[in-house]
């Protein structure tokens, strides 16, 4: 039995909380009947996951996130919704944040942890395609997946092959061209769908650099960087949702707002891994034939799409990493041949390089300190059990499982309003500085001089 006391704490509580969220979800109402019933399935997930029993931890329960809902759930909404391409993109969105979840890791559509999600991220796609409207980075990962799928065709098939089987041999090499072709023409489709959107772009310069074409990669770069457009690339809700809290709104509400940030973060490292090893592509090429042009190409690119609406901390990685190491290999390499104030340009750039990142550093500071007051603050609040009631762990079980369901609320607000303040802080701040920071030109030593930090 519980102590009254207790209870009457509780269900105090309770209430203020479950009124609050009332009252900031009924000021940020979804615009739209599928972001609406979206975000009313979370709801119900949220109440289920995280009302823990027994000896279910506080911690335990925080790793699951309310937003990834399961594909059984999702297929609740398809009589109603299953006609929009982001209905289809929203299911596979939440199959690819479970597999982080089950993984600790993001294979970016190429190494899924079982063949059945791979085979139903196609199907998702597909249908999300075959809707009409599909937004360009669904319709690159469709053609992500699908060569992923033939490869791993071909490579059983060469596995099987005898050394003097010429002519199944030449048929292997047919398939592998056949499959480079394929992509290619997936991407061509893509970019002439979107031919003022930057990103159909830079996948085409990601694919080239991939074949060791540097000259042509830094073609597709440069149109990239020149596009009127640049949309951040990832599939509904992430896109719509990021976009929005840049621009100071929550829909859905702040807790799912907070959610769906959440299970996308580590989406990114991947993407940015890869864009470095190109970098060192270029510096190989650098080093060989003293060519710099895809040194303004990808520096150009990692500030331009670090400035993108919705772009936060992750997505600047690339833009800090870049110009930084193409700036130091000229100073480590051929610093003799330029002028003191040529060096003093390129030192420049790479402090205002180390002051975005203090900016950014100093966020995620805020934010550590912010989570640990809010959320370690309300966890010894609710929690007194653990010094008033030792000699009655069924009084303190039924204590943890009554409150702790008020917890992820907080802490998928708090984390909201965290990355609300990023996602600001980059656009309006940081976007000026990190375009400047794009637009030096490391092949015209003769320039250096006249660069100035914004």
């Amino acid at each position: 039995m519980m102590r009254p006391a207790i209870l009457i704490a509780v269900m105090v509580l309770s209430l203020i909380v479950t009124s609050t969220g009332r009252a900031r979800a009924d000021s940020t109402a979804p615009s739209d009947a599928l972001l609406a019933d979206y975000s009313a399935l979370v709801q119900q997930h949220e109440r289920r996951v995280f009302l823990p029993i027994g000896e279910l931890s506080a911690w335990e329960s925080a790793r699951y996130n309310p937003a990834v809902l399961s594909q059984e759930q999702l297929q609740t909404l398809e009589p109603e919704h299953g006609g929009e391409a982001r209905y289809w993109e929203l299911r596979y969105w939440c199959l690819q944040a479970a597999m982080l979840t089950r993984r600790g890791a993001y294979g970016l559509d190429s190494s899924w942890a079982a063949q059945e999600d791979e085979s139903l991220a196609i199907d998702l796609l597909v249908r999300a395609r075959d809707c009409g409207g599909a937004s360009p980075f669904a319709l690159y990962s469709l053609a992500r997946i699908q060569r992923a799928q033939r490869r791993r065709e071909i490579d059983v098939i060469s596995a099987d092959l005898a050394l003097d089987d010429a002519r199944r041999r030449e048929a292997l090499i047919y398939a592998m061209v056949a499959d480079e072709e394929e992509f290619a023409r997936a991407l061509e489709r893509i970019n002439s769908a979107w031919p003022d959107e930057a990103w159909p772009k830079w996948w085409h310069a990601d694919e080239l650099f991939n074949l060791g074409e540097i000259e042509q990669a830094c073609d597709w770069l440069e149109e990239g960087n020149a596009a009127t457009s640049c949309s951040y690339p990832a599939c509904w809700p992430e896109t719509f949702i990021r976009e929005s809290v840049a621009k100071g709104a929550a829909p859905g509400g702040e807790v799912l707002c907070g959610a769906v940030l959440m299970a996308s973060q580590s989406r990114l490292l991947p993407i940015a891994v890869r864009w470095k090893e190109h970098a060192k592509e270029a510096e190989l090429v650098f080093n060989l034939a003293g060519e710099r042009r895809a040194f303004n190409a990808l520096s150009g690119f990692a500030c331009r799409q670090a400035g993108t609406v919705g772009s936060g901390s992750m997505d600047t990685i690339l833009a800090m990493v870049v110009p930084n190491m193409f700036a130091g290999r000229l100073l480590r390499s051929h610093a003799e041949e330029l002028s003191q104030t040529q060096v003093n340009a390129l030192l420049d750039l790479q402090r205002e390089v180390d002051q975005i990142q203090s900016r950014l550093r100093g966020l995620s500071r805020d934010s550590e300190l912010f989570n640990e007051s809010l959320f370690g603050a309300i966890y010894t609040e609710l929690n007194p059990v653990n010094y008033r009631c030792e000699s009655d762990l069924d009084d303190a079980r039924e204590y943890l499982r009554l409150t702790y369901r008020l917890l992820p609320q907080r802490r998928y607000r708090a984390y909201h309003a965290y990355i609300a303040q990023e996602l600001r802080t980059v656009q309006k701040e940081l976007a000026p500085r990190l375009a400047v920071l794009g637009s030096f030109d490391f092949s015209a030593p003769a320039s250096f001089e006249h660069w100035n930090t914004y």
